[in-house]
C-alpha cells in the first residue's frame, strides 16, 4: 500500500493505493488552499480514514510549489518515519522528455505521460481535464514530445459567466441537443461538446503530423462528463493519474 498525495491547482488528492491490485482503497479531497499551515492540512488528512493503512512507502505530485514541502511534511508527521517520495522531471527513467525546458514539465503531465508509455500501444496521447486541460504526446519510443495547454472546462466556463453579464452558471452534464433552443442549453453545448470537440480536433492533427494513428487516454475531474462524446476511440480511466504515481513509486522507492 501507498499513499498518493496529488497537488493540484484546484483540489489536493490523498489516496490510499493498492498497488498489487492496482486500484485506490480510499480517497479524499480537500480545496488547495495555497496559505493553509502544515497543521491545518494535518487536521483535515486525520479526519479521514487513510492514517489506519500501513503504508510501504508516500508518493506526492505537486503542481503548487508553494505547497509541496507543506504536504510532505504533513505526511512524515502523520506517518511516523515516512519521507515521501516528490516527483520531479527527472524522476522517470521510463520516459524521455525532448522538450526545451524539461524542468518546467508539470510533474502531473510527467506521471500521465509515464502511465500511458509503461502500459498502453505507442503512439499514445493523454487528455487530463482539470484546472487546465493538458494534452501529452508520447511516441513509439517513449519519447515525450510535448502537447498543449487549453483553460480547463470549468476555467474557461467561470471566465464567461464571470464576463457576460446577461449569463450565469448552469450544470456542466452533456446538453440533450448539440444545437441548444435556448441559453441553458446553448451554454452546456458550448461548454461540454466544445471541449469533446477540441480533444478530437487536437488528436486529429497529431496524428497527422505524427502520420499514425494514436491511442487517446482521458481521465480528470470534468472527463468523465467529456468522454462520452468523443468520437475517437478512447480509454476513460479516472484514477489514471494515481496508478501513475504508484507505478514510479515503485521505480523510485
Amino acid at each position: 500500500m501507498i499513499l498518493a498525495i496529488d497537488i493540484g491547482n484546484s483540489t489536493v488528492g490523498a489516496y490510499a493505493f493498492d498497488v498489487e491490485k492496482n486500484e485506490v482503497v480510499e480517497s479524499t479531497k480537500m480545496p488547495t488552499e495555497k496559505f493553509w499551515s502544515i497543521s491545518e492540512y494535518m487536521l483535515l488528512l486525520d479526519d479521514t480514514n487513510l492514517e489506519h493503512y500501513h503504508y510501504d512507502a508516500a508518493i506526492i505530485s505537486s503542481v503548487v510549489p508553494a505547497l509541496t514541502e507543506v504536504l510532505a511534511e504533513a505526511v512524515r508527521r502523520l506517518i511516523k518515519g515516512m519521507n515521501p517520495i516528490i516527483i520531479k522531471s527527472q524522476s522517470t527513467s521510463m520516459l524521455k522528455l525532448c522538450v526545451d525546458e524539461p524542468e518546467k514539465v508539470g510533474t502531473d503531465r510527467i506521471v500521465d505521460a509515464t502511465w500511458a508509455a509503461a502500459k498502453y500501444p505507442l503512439p499514445a496521447v493523454t487528455v487530463d481535464m482539470g484546472t487546465a486541460t493538458t494534452i501529452n504526446v508520447i511516441d513509439e519510443d517513449k519519447n515525450f514530445l510535448g502537447g498543449m495547454i487549453a483553460p480547463g472546462v470549468v476555467t474557461s466556463f467561470r471566465a464567461l459567466v464571470n464576463n457576460a453579464a446577461q449569463l450565469s452558471e448552469v450544470p456542466l452534464v452533456a446538453p440533450k441537443n448539440l444545437i441548444g433552443k435556448n441559453t441553458h442549453g446553448c451554454m452546456q453545448s458550448g461548454a461540454v461538446v466544445g471541449a469533446a470537440a477540441m480533444v478530437d480536433g487536437m488528436v486529429s492533427r497529431i496524428e497527422k503530423q505524427l502520420g499514425k494513428r494514436v491511442t487517446l487516454l482521458m481521465t480528470g475531474g470534468l472527463a468523465g462528463v467529456v468522454e462520452g462524446l468523443v468520437e475517437h476511440e478512447h480509454v476513460y480511466d479516472p484514477d489514471m493519474l494515481v496508478r501513475g504515481m504508484g507505478l514510479m513509486c515503485q521505480a523510485l522507492k
